[in-house]
């Protein structure tokens, strides 16, 4: 495997110098080059670490050293939900003498009513044996509801819950189990290992991904940003068609599934090309999209089911390769200009919406008289570009120039036409300029 051997260092306490130490230290909390650190004798506190996973104890510690020392795991590693003591010297009745101790000298500092839960305090840095029973009682009665020893039966069954907090509260089960089952495997005794023998210890990190992949789904489904949610869609889907094709399926079915993908594929390039996701007819195309999706699932369950997703792809593909070619046209139009392709676009859908058309009913008026505009506004910047750093100025001067260009093309206009103007070409240009910048 890739697995490389681990490595170990060794600080004793009458042995090195403090800057040796400190290296060792280092190494194991900060540069990951040490991962065993067998320490001798030694008080434990700077020995800490966001990665310490294990602690062996092969020396009695008393007081407050011992509570010290077992609190260097109180930063669990990685996701683990606990961190892990390996107790070769019986730790059990040491540790009873200090919390007993500990707890007197909480009641004698502070008044016993000001604190119920003081009897609590260092009963919770162990975790007993009945608290571990209970998390499995608890675990197993969240997991009954869902069928765990099968994968695809348990996707099923989330694909049909759309409520997220429900789907949170799953996941957290699933990593408390994940988390017990570790700890009952490797320090528990034969009968709480009884207990946990009906949980599928090896397929609890796929039931945690499946939930994940469900809140994903849910969250792009929520989305609003429509080429974010498109791509981020056919990412999912290419995610879940890829891990049922390692999984294994038909081979009918197989040679379809590979349609879908590079369909997914051309239909996700088509919508990253679009510039301009404002667009009535774009944005109509995308909510169709998703609650497409929604409804469907992104693996096909038949051969017909297959073709239908393909049909449904090829459709849209068609749909917004059009919406693309057009955006194009209009480009060349304005020199290549995307700026003016959404103004003109704007302006269009708003006169669809009116009787007396801003600029012009005809596409070809609004074109020629915007590109005058753009060439005026463009001369204004040529002959001082930080005019963009002071807005009010900028979209005053689009106000005015709008103005003149409208008068001198005989072109009636009232203040709030010419406003609705300035405001669509001032926004471009400052958008432009903040991501330029």
């Amino acid at each position: 495997g890739n697995y490389k051997p681990l490595t170990a260092s060794l600080i004793l306490h009458d042995e090195g110098d403090k800057q040796e130490r400190k290296e060792y230290i280092e190494g194991f909390k900060k540069q990951h080059e040490i991962d065993v650190l067998i320490v001798n004798k030694m008080l434990l506190t700077g020995f800490d670490a966001p990665r310490l996973k294990k602690l062996y104890l092969g020396r009695s510690l008393d007081g407050h050293d011992l509570l010290q020392a077992l609190t260097r795991v109180n930063r669990p590693y990685h996701d683990f939900k606990y961190g892990y003591v390996v107790d070769f010297v019986d730790i059990k009745e040491n540790f009873d003498a200090t919390n007993d101790r500990y707890l007197r000298e909480l009641n004698r500092t502070s008044d016993e009513s000001d604190n119920p839960h003081t009897d609590n305090i260092a009963n919770d840095l162990l975790v007993s044996k009945e608290d571990v029973e209970a998390k499995i009682k608890e675990i197993k009665s969240v997991l009954f509801n869902f069928t765990i020893d099968n994968v695809e039966e348990f996707r099923k069954q989330i694909d049909e819950i759309e409520n997220k907090d429900s789907l949170y509260e799953l996941r957290n089960t699933l990593t408390d189990a994940k988390a017990i089952i570790n700890q009952v495997r490797s320090f528990g005794d034969e009968e709480t290992k009884n207990k946990i023998v009906s949980l599928p210890m090896g397929r609890i990190p796929s039931l945690i991904t499946e939930v994940t992949h469900r809140i994903e789904r849910i969250n792009l489904f929520e989305s609003t940003e429509h080429m974010a949610d498109v791509s981020g869609i056919i990412n999912v889907a290419l995610s879940e068609l890829e891990f049922e094709f390692k999984k294994g399926m038909p081979e009918e079915l197989r040679i379809i599934v590979n349609d879908i993908r590079e369909r997914c594929e051309r239909v996700q390039a088509e919508f990253e090309a679009n510039f301009d996701t404002k667009e009535e007819q774009y944005v109509i195309l995308a909510d169709e999209f998703r609650e497409y999706f929604r409804k469907k699932g992104f693996v096909p369950q038949s051969t017909e089911d297959a073709k239908a997703s393909i049909q449904y792809m090829d459709a849209v593909m068609k749909k917004i390769h059009e919406i693309n070619r057009r955006n194009n046209i209009l480009k060349r139009k304005y020199n290549g200009d995307e700026r003016f392709v959404r103004i003109h676009k704007r302006i269009e859908e708003q006169n669809q919406k009116r009787e007396r058309p801003i600029i012009s009913a005809y596409e070809y008026e609004i074109a020629e008289n915007l590109a005058k505009m753009k060439d005026e506004i463009d001369r204004r910047l040529f002959l001082d570009i930080n005019i963009l750093d002071n807005e009010p100025a900028f979209g005053q001067d689009v106000l005015s120039i709008i103005g003149k260009e409208l008068i001198a093309m005989k072109i009636r206009a009232d203040i709030k036409d010419r406003k609705y103007l300035s405001n669509l070409i001032t926004t471009e240009y400052l958008q432009q300029r903040n991501y330029t910048y």
